[in-house]
């Protein structure tokens, strides 16, 4: 047996030995990122792990801090230039993640490390996601970042008529404010007030159906 096979043979065997290792650590900072355990993550990044480091839905250490508003765990990772860009196996990003949960103060960070809340017609955006779920200052926050109001996801509907169906008054009286076009219709051919009236928000309805009025 030749010295460079008998090498390869140890190579290999040393990466055998050392996978349930990486394995074990790769589960720790997982676990610790989801419990909201900054340090342990940090500690475990300066000893050689990835901060980008994804789980097997996709979803990188920032996504994580983002959707559990981990502020801290969010700003450390921007510090050491985590991919704010990247995204999960969804489609998502870090901040389409703090937007959907109402993390307002991590939509802030991640758009001052340079995340962008403008998204082209058809796909799914920050706004889409804070609209539906009716955070109304996250919303507001993305359209002082270039968020277009009348933006239509894939589903061919817009904040407005996400936050219309889903009953929150709020959110559709500062989008209304801000420029959304009440007379815009989704697939099915229905406005906002359409589907307000249609999930039973008549209220939300009639708001949306006087602001026609005095367009």
């Amino acid at each position: 047996m030749t010295v460079k096979v008998i090498r390869h043979c140890l190579l290999i065997f040393l990466l055998t030995l050392a996978f349930p290792l990486w394995a074990g650590v790769y589960d720790d900072i997982l676990i610790a990122a989801n419990n909201d355990q900054t340090d342990t993550v940090m500690d475990l990044i300066r000893r050689g792990m990835d901060p980008n480091t994804v789980d097997a839905r996709g979803n990188s250490l920032l996504m994580i801090a983002a959707r559990n508003g981990n502020l801290q765990l969010l700003e450390s990772l921007l510090k050491i230039h985590a991919n704010y860009l990247k995204n999960n196996n969804f489609n998502e990003d870090a901040l389409m993640l703090a937007a959907y949960h109402g993390h307002l103060a991590c939509v802030q960070k991640l758009l001052s490390f340079g995340a962008t809340a403008e998204r082209d017609n058809g796909s799914w955006s920050p706004l889409l996601y804070a609209a539906y779920a009716g955070w109304t200052n996250v919303a507001a926050l993305l359209l002082d970042n270039k968020s277009s109001v009348n933006q239509v996801g894939p589903n061919g509907e817009t904040a407005l008529m996400l936050a219309a169906r889903n009953g929150h008054k709020e959110a559709v009286q500062m989008l209304l404010a801000r420029g959304a076009d009440p007379d815009l219709r989704n697939p099915s051919d229905l406005t906002a007030s359409d589907l307000a009236t249609k999930a039973g928000n008549q209220i939300i309805a009639d708001l949306i159906k006087s602001s026609r009025k005095s367009r």
